[in-house]
């Protein structure tokens, strides 16, 4: 899953569980999704209720009891709300604390690895910068690219990677 901070009135608690139970569930097919899944939801369904954050992350802890291993990839975790991801960090420790074949892969600038070890008790953390050599050798493949290309000097294409370059800040 991708956190955007364009899209942060949808990237609620509710919404990313679902989106995870749907990406695991994807996986069965229409072959064998767990039956206590499908009561659920039918239950939910028959009675006109909404699925909650509680019920989803029940299914989705259901659902990765299924699995010998399984793992969960959340790319920008500082581009969330606060207390999204506050609340997200919890329940990603409290899926753990139960399904233990769960792996997590975490990325988000710098100043959250404070409040991943928290809140998650990490227990491996790897601190990945891009270098600027790395930045600049992308950049210049890209600009190498262009389907217009005498449209740009030298000097424009030099500024555009020193800016890109000053505003990665070691992403």
């Amino acid at each position: 899953m991708y956190c955007d901070y364009r899209d942060q009135g949808k990237q609620i608690l509710v919404n990313i569980l679902g989106s995870l139970l749907k990406q695991f569930l994807i996986h069965f097919g229409t072959s064998y999704i767990p039956q206590d899944v499908i009561k659920a939801l039918e239950e939910k369904k028959r009675r006109g209720q909404r699925v909650e954050t509680t019920d989803i992350l029940w299914m989705l802890k259901v659902t990765l009891t299924q699995f010998n291993h399984s793992y969960i990839c959340i790319d920008a975790l500082d581009e969330l709300q606060a207390e999204v991801r506050k609340a997200l960090l919890e329940t990603l420790r409290s899926i753990f604390a139960t399904v233990r074949t769960v792996g997590f892969f975490l990325t988000g600038r710098p100043h959250i690895a404070t409040e991943l070890n928290a809140r998650l008790q990490i227990q491996q953390a790897i601190d990945i910068k891009a270098q600027h050599s790395d930045i600049k050798a992308y950049l210049t493949y890209q600009l190498s690219q262009d389907t217009n290309p005498g449209a740009m000097n030298g000097t424009l294409e030099e500024e555009i990677m020193t800016m890109i370059i000053e505003k990665s800040k070691d992403m």
